[in-house]
C-alpha cells in the first residue's frame, strides 16, 4: 500500500511538533495540587514490535521518579 508524499509528509511534521519537548520535562519545578494524589497510571501500547517496547523504558523511568509510590500498569499487546 502506497502512501501519498504528502500525507506523510504531514504525518512527520504533526509528529514533530508533538515530540518537540520530549526530554526536556520541567514537570518536577512545577507546582501539583496539593490535594490531588495520583496512586496509579496506566501506559497502553497496542504495538508490540520489541524496539517500540524498548523506547518506553524511558518513560517508565520518569513516571516513577517523578510519582514515587505509585502503581504504572502496561497494556501491552503481544507476549513480551
Amino acid at each position: 500500500m502506497k502512501v501519498p508524499k504528502s500525507i506523510n509528509n504531514f504525518r512527520r511534521h504533526l509528529m514533530q511538533g508533538l515530540t518537540k519537548n520530549i526530554g526536556s520535562s520541567d514537570f518536577k519545578n512545577t507546582k501539583v495540587q496539593s490535594n490531588i494524589e495520583i496512586k496509579r497510571i496506566l501506559v497502553c501500547r497496542p504495538n508490540h514490535r520489541l524496539g517500540n517496547l524498548l523506547l518506553i523504558t524511558h518513560l517508565l523511568q520518569e513516571l516513577s521518579a517523578t510519582f514515587p509510590g505509585c502503581k504504572i500498569d502496561l497494556f501491552i499487546k503481544g507476549g513480551l
